[in-house]
């Protein structure tokens, strides 16, 4: 059997079987959660030397049946006490659970099992070996979080279940949103004020306090001080929730009171549900640009086809697009930060990456000078789907009426007072007037009109503009501009309609006379030259 090392930082493949490198403990805490872990570690170095011994794993190292097994065999077995910090159904981690509970009874083990988030499972907290109620306590400790609270989670469980001589002290409140300001454990809005610009945006930054009790800032902190650098002032926020009602309450009190421009926001998850009609805006009219924090790490993220895994596109992508947020980027990856002794793992943290960090800095600086501009200012652009690429496609979507979504948008935008002219009166209008114009088809490309474009010699000095890699990608795949299906008479033809400062353009095809599924599904697939042109085209508008 091929056996690998857990590491810090990353997803471990399911199909992979991981040897965790500790010697037999009386506590054994496993955790999904990497901020858990490191307030653990951290609170298991504070306690006297003579306490009984402690190991932490991570969840995530024990995905395969085989890699239970190991850690069964090698310390579980041995433990007296062990806590399984779990998050989500027993579904997610059915057989770790199934041999835990064996466990427990074959050596008379205390168990306990409770969930990590804020969703009682008394199915799970059942197996345990204790009552639930103590369960309850016990999870208390972490869910009111703190560096404190750690602490006396661990003298509990030596006091109740090993017969440690020191009480523990209840668990005290940890506040659920708190400011932030680096170096300090606890602050105001007063310190931030005190450096902001005057007349200058002001820029939410809201992440989980987990972090903050962790120690696992320098993401955050590198995001603060490029919004600085940038001439914004920063207003950073570490809550437990946006689910929770308090914590909400907190961030619209505050971009209230400081006219927030933006909400740089790194939680994950939604705060309204899938089947709500009408979802609350998080904050009013305030963008909220969702900012990823991986949790994998870089090697792993740059090698992989689709960038992020599929659990950090669920929670830091999908779901949060319900609350109608901005996508931008991972600004940081996992990486190892330390060895803890004590309880003998790998810690990981959040490392920040600074190109990345600088362009979601950059963005929010526009976003912020676009939301100072009067509507009648703004040039906005609608670019609908046309996937397949055939004209009968166009805004396609099963269940959706894009075209009559886009007259309403179209409408709305209107009415505040955003410059339009000559909107067509309801969807079919719409796609008839695209369709006198050239679109992907190319049947239209020799016989209608291209109502706008694109010339070749501001096409290159563009493209020229382009890292030498990509440029070098694009020509090696389909040859210079001058060959492009797209180019007419020396200019690109830009499939769409202008009424007023606002356009409302097609897809352009990912490729030409290539198989379509190549086309359409192809991770890796260079753009062609008029699929650049298109949205150079928009940028210099």
């Amino acid at each position: 059997m091929h056996l690998l090392s857990a590491k810090a930082g990353g997803y471990t493949d399911a199909t992979v079987t991981v040897r965790i490198e500790q010697a037999p403990a009386d506590i054994v805490i496993l955790s999904a959660a990497d901020t858990t872990l490191s307030l653990l570690a951290a609170a298991a170095r504070r306690l006297p030397s003579n306490f009984p011994s402690i190991r932490i794993c991570s969840l995530m190292h024990l995905r395969n049946p085989a890699s239970i097994d190991l850690y069964v065999d090698e310390v579980l077995q041995h433990a007296k006490v062990i806590v399984v910090d779990h998050v989500g159904g027993e579904s997610y981690w059915s057989y770790g659970l199934e041999r835990l509970v064996t466990l427990s009874k074959q050596h008379q083990q205390t168990l306990l099992l409770f969930s990590g988030d804020r969703t009682e499972d008394p199915n799970l907290t059942s197996k345990s070996t204790v009552p639930w109620q103590r369960c309850e306590q016990l999870l208390r400790y972490l869910r009111e979080n703190g560096p404190d609270n750690a602490v006396e989670f661990l003298i509990s469980l030596g006091h109740d279940f090993l017969q440690w001589p020191q009480e523990p002290r209840p668990p005290r409140p940890f506040p659920e949103a708190l400011v932030y300001y680096p170096g300090r454990t606890a602050t105001g809005i007063d310190a931030w004020r005190a450096q902001w610009v005057a007349n200058a945006p002001v820029v939410a930054v809201v992440f989980y306090r987990s972090h903050l009790s962790a120690g696992n800032t320098d993401a955050f902190d590198a995001l603060l001080e490029g919004l600085q650098r940038a001439g914004m002032n920063p207003l950073p926020l570490a809550l437990n929730s946006l689910k929770d009602p308090l914590c909400l309450q907190v961030l619209r009190t505050l971009c209230s009171e400081h006219d927030v421009a933006l909400i740089l926001n790194t939680t994950a998850f939604a705060t309204a549900a899938l089947d709500d009609p009408e979802p609350a805006p998080l904050a009013g009219d305030i963008p909220v640009l969702q900012i990823m924090l991986s949790g994998g790490n870089r090697d792993d993220w740059q090698a992989n086809d689709h960038g992020l895994s599929p659990r950090d596109i669920a929670m830091q992508v999908a779901l949060p697009e319900v609350d109608g947020r901005i996508v931008t980027r991972a600004i940081s990856f996992k990486g190892a930060a330390y060895r803890c002794e004590r309880t003998q793992y790998e810690l990981s943290k959040y490392q920040p990456d600074a190109e990345r960090i600088e362009f979601v800095v950059e963005l929010s600086r526009r976003w912020c000078r676009l939301r100072q501009l009067a509507h009648a200012d703004k040039r906005v652009a609608l670019i609908m789907a046309n996937y397949p690429s055939r004209e009968g496609r166009i805004g396609n979507g099963v269940g959706l009426d894009t075209p009559a979504s886009v007259i309403t948008i179209l409408d709305d935008l209107r009415s505040q007072g955003y410059d339009l002219t000559d909107i067509p009166e309801n969807g079919d209008q719409l796609l008839a007037q695209l369709r006198e114009g050239v679109t992907n088809d190319p049947a239209s490309w020799a016989a209608r009109w291209a109502f706008q474009s694109v010339s070749v010699d501001d096409y290159s000095s563009w493209f020229a503009q382009l890292p030498a890699d990509n440029r070098r990608a694009v020509i090696e795949r389909w040859g210079d501009a001058s060959s492009d299906p797209m180019l007419r008479e020396q200019r690109f033809m830009i499939s769409g309609l202008r009424l007023g400062k606002v356009f409302v353009g097609l897809q352009p095809a990912r490729g030409y006379e290539i198989d379509p599924y190549s086309t359409y599904h192809s991770p890796d697939l260079v753009p062609p030259h008029h699929y650049l042109a298109f949205y150079f085209w928009l940028r210099e508008c």
